[in-house]
């Protein structure tokens, strides 16, 4: 197999592409593509999460995320703040700044997906879910080991 015909490289393609596109129309908000993730979760999660555990959930590094959420908390979208009952436990929080630009680029989100996957027909689009994730529960069960 030729290198350029790599499924890690075509990987990568979709995700600089749509890493790239998503940075561009997320650039009126004032927030990155990594920043509006977390929003995301943080939001899925109930509007708290352990900075721990959003390291985990993102595959970043203690400090890379740490840096991304001072960058965020300046911004206003999460407060930072020592657990009640735990100190050593940060916990991030979203604010309502950044429920407000959740809430503001839900349509772009599903804007950006029909755009990745307009040249599919509805079966494919429809066999295309499982086999992501089967490729993401073997990629993580790698991770853990």
């Amino acid at each position: 197999m030729n290198e350029d015909d790599t499924l890690s490289k075509l990987f990568k393609q979709i995700h600089d592409a749509m890493e790239r596109r998503a940075n561009n129309e997320l650039q009126g908000y004032g927030i990155t593509m990594t920043q509006m993730m977390i929003l995301a979760i943080i939001q899925r999660n109930g509007g708290s999460m352990p900075l721990k555990e959003l390291e985990k959930r993102l595959h970043l590094a203690q400090s890379t995320a740490a840096g991304v959420v001072v960058r965020m908390e300046q911004k206003g979208f999460v407060s930072n703040q020592g657990d009640d009952l735990d100190a050593r436990v940060k916990v991030v929080r979203i604010t309502e700044k950044g429920i407000e630009v959740v809430r503001m680029t839900e349509a772009d989100r599903t804007r950006a997906e029909e755009v990745l996957l307009c040249g599919l027909s509805s079966e494919e689009q429809q066999a295309l879910r499982p086999m992501l994730e089967k490729i993401c529960r073997s990629l993580n069960a790698g991770s853990e080991e």
